[in-house]
């Protein structure tokens, strides 16, 4: 096998090493027709983090069926390339992407840490976190919203369409409390969960606990918030 190296050491280009990642998230994005690529955020076990981009393909050492969060695997024979993404979901200064020979092999034999970063109730509130920037987060739920249409209005060219919200509200171990946004799809991801558990938009049997990953924190309808 070729030479380990670590993210924080890659350097721009192509490169024979390999990395071992953990896939921390895994989203697909449709580019035209059926054709979609895939978006990971990774981390190896220093903690680093980096985004992957697989694209269409083809690819002869990828198994896609194999890939899933939470999971280890080993990277090799792939391109260092400079972020496309406007604002990364990482601090990295670079991004992994694939090309034909890239090889990607699923392995068992590592500690399994989630690389969780909690920020402070008190960093968001004084807007010390920098927007666009995914961090964690955890509290209480003190409320929740229905789902609501938020409307979009369309510029000369484009179609006219909406957007889902929920809003509900997080305090933490010192009674502070944090608005928070779920948008489109995760309005309702977030509704399911919580009347799959018997709770209704405003009543819960108990204190809930609540753990959010790779959200980020912007300017929202007037406010500082968490989405």
């Amino acid at each position: 096998m070729s030479e380990q190296i670590y993210l924080s050491n890659l350097s721009r280009g192509r490169t024979l090493k390999y990395v071992r990642v953990k896939i921390l998230s895994l989203w697909r994005v449709r580019i035209y027709g059926f054709r979609c690529k895939t978006e990971m955020l990774l981390a190896d076990e220093q903690g680093t983090k980096i985004e992957g981009t697989i694209g269409c393909g083809p690819f002869h050492n990828v198994d896609m069926r194999e890939l899933r969060e939470d999971a280890w695997y080993t990277i090799s024979d792939f391109v260092v390339s400079v972020p496309i993404r406007r604002t990364p979901n990482t601090l990295h200064p670079f991004h992994i992407k694939f090309h034909s020979d890239t090889k990607m092999t699923l392995i068992y034999d590592l500690y399994s840490p989630n690389f969780s970063e909690f920020a402070k109730y008190s960093v968001i509130k004084r807007r010390l976190l920098e927007a666009n920037r995914p961090f964690d987060l955890c509290g209480v739920v003190v409320y929740v919203s229905e789902i609501k249409r938020m409307t979009y209005v369309p510029g000369e060219y484009d179609a006219s369409t909406a957007c889902n919200y929920l809003y509900f509200r997080l305090m933490d171990q010192k009674g502070r409390e944090l608005p928070c946004f779920a948008l489109g799809h995760y309005a309702a991801d977030f509704m399911n969960v919580w009347t799959s558990r018997g709770y209704q938009a405003s009543f819960r049997y108990q204190p809930v606990f609540c753990v959010l990953r790779f959200w980020k924190v912007d300017e929202f309808m007037g406010m500082h918030l968490v989405y």
